[in-house]
């Protein structure tokens, strides 16, 4: 019986330790973010994608307009998406003037579900729809929110993984500090 207890415990002690160690592993250190295809300083791929209202819009047109492109994938069953959606939105409203674009690209959900889900929870910025992933798909994109700050050049000036986003103030930098 003691044998069995000390056993189960050496196993939960090796699997909380291998956890531990895997987390530590895969921990955003300020290396390349090998979950991705493309990082910072790499250009980002041209695109279009249908909005809401189903019209395309054009990456390469926005860019010819906008100083910075926020571009955040976001899915409506991710509940940190919201939050930062409500926040994105009132930071959109106030530095849009200043060349700020947002481009929210929802991954494979259909465009009913995303209305109902902007009728409860509008958002004042660019809604496209990457219907069949595959966008997504191409840079690797594999956790919500996703977020990539490129400039008018389409280089990737910035970019976060799952929500721990400090793109407020990495977005003031490069509208501002210039």
């Amino acid at each position: 019986m003691k044998s069995s207890i000390k056993r189960n415990s050496l196993l939960f002690t090796v699997f909380i330790t291998i956890v531990v160690v895997t987390s530590f592993y895969l921990k955003d250190r300020g290396e390349k973010d090998t979950l991705l295809a493309i990082d910072k300083s790499d250009v980002f791929p041209s695109f279009s994608l249908q909005n809401i209202q189903s019209e395309t819009v054009y990456l390469d047109n926005i860019l010819e307009e906008k100083k910075v492109v926020w571009i955040y994938f976001w899915t409506t069953d991710c509940e940190f998406c919201r939050r930062e959606l409500r926040m994105m939105s009132s930071f959109y409203s106030k530095y849009k003037k200043n060349g700020l674009e947002i481009l929210a690209i929802n991954v494979e959900e259909e465009k009913e579900l995303i209305k109902e889900y902007l009728n409860l929870y509008p958002v004042p910025f660019k809604v496209l729809m990457d219907s069949k992933g595959s966008l997504a798909q191409e840079l690797k994109v594999k956790k919500f929110p996703t977020s990539f700050l490129i400039d008018s050049t389409r280089t990737v000036q910035d970019l976060d993984v799952g929500g721990r986003t400090k793109m407020k103030k990495k977005l003031h930098k490069r509208l501002f500090d210039k």
